[in-house]
């Protein structure tokens, strides 16, 4: 492994050379690994960043359709165990429960428990409130999908890559920004890669990959998932993981230079993007770093969250 600082020009030859080191690059390149692949990875950044650390981290076998994506997503469950064993991640194998309050959803969930491959269960509204801190005046019943997992992407990432990097199969370079792409052969810089197979995944920063290597993706519309990170009311903890009703996730609206967050029935927790913090009781402590304040406030079984720009 190395990193981005003044070196001789050098070539590496590999069997699979991978372009972006996030949660999809990192598959990718372990897979070659567990093919017996030499394999080369490429990242322009000093280590992953963007939707890789904040925005994955749910392995959600119930949620897959019958057949091909479901025997896909049970092996990438089974590889999500053995990997995170090696790269000694904590993961969390709680499953997920999902929430029916209409006579629908729980049609569509009592479909989805019945395939003995799914191992997910049906419940009735009182179980479901045994295992989730949510009303069940209006549930009809839910499914526990026990195969699911999660976790932490911010330390999945990192663990992972430092598999490769301890790998004499494989070659990790950071802060590589690949400048050309042709047939059998990567470029960045100082750095040449010669490989017969060759992935790009560069999550949404496409644009900065050279002009052949982006295909038709300029037509793409980027979209935006605001996200903050906070700890859960009176230190509660979850089990399952938990799919609700819209009408008990967290509303936004904004106002001039502020942003009001409220979230019903102080349940769970929340996400949007004005910093990082945590919530206790009915404080909300922000990182320093952070660049907006929040405040939050607790009412009749919500918390309202303002943050000032």
């Amino acid at each position: 492994m190395t990193t981005a600082v003044a070196r001789h020009r050098q070539t590496v030859d590999a069997e699979l050379c991978v372009v972006g080191a996030g949660i999809v690059g990192l598959a990718h390149a372990h897979e070659g690994r567990r093919r017996g692949l030499r394999v080369a990875l490429l990242e322009r950044d000093q280590r992953a960043v963007g939707a890789s650390v904040r925005n994955f981290g749910h392995a959600f076998v119930a949620a897959v359709s019958d057949g091909e994506d479901l025997e896909r997503a049970l092996h990438a469950r089974e590889r999500w165990l053995e990997l995170g064993a090696r790269a000694k991640l904590s993961i969390c194998d709680a499953g997920t429960l999902v929430i029916a309050r209409a006579e629908d959803e729980l049609t569509v969930l009592e479909g989805a428990a019945a395939n003995p491959r799914r191992r997910a269960r049906m419940l009735t509204a009182a179980q479901a409130g045994e295992l989730a801190p949510i009303p069940t005046d209006e549930v009809l019943g839910a499914m526990l999908g026990t195969l699911d997992l999660r976790v932490d992407p911010r330390s999945a990432v990192g663990g992972l890559a430092r598999l490769l990097e301890e790998d004499q199969g494989a070659h990790v370079e950071w802060g590589a920004a690949v400048h050309e792409i042709a047939p059998g052969e990567v470029r960045s810089g100082w750095l040449t890669v010669r490989a017969p197979r060759i992935v790009i995944c560069p999550g949404p920063d496409f644009a900065a990959l050279p002009p052949g290597a982006r295909g038709g993706l300029g037509d793409l519309a980027l979209c935006k998932l605001q996200m903050l990170r906070i700890a859960a009311p009176h230190d509660r903890r979850y089990s399952p993981a938990q799919l609700l009703h819209p009408a008990q996730q967290p509303e936004a609206s904004s106002g001039a230079g502020d942003i009001v967050l409220t979230v019903p029935n102080v349940a769970y927790a929340v996400t949007t993007s004005s910093g990082v913090g945590n919530i206790t009781d009915s404080s909300l402590s922000i990182d320093p770093g952070s660049p907006r304040r929040i405040n939050a406030s607790a009412g009749a079984g919500d918390v309202t969250i303002q943050a000032s720009r």
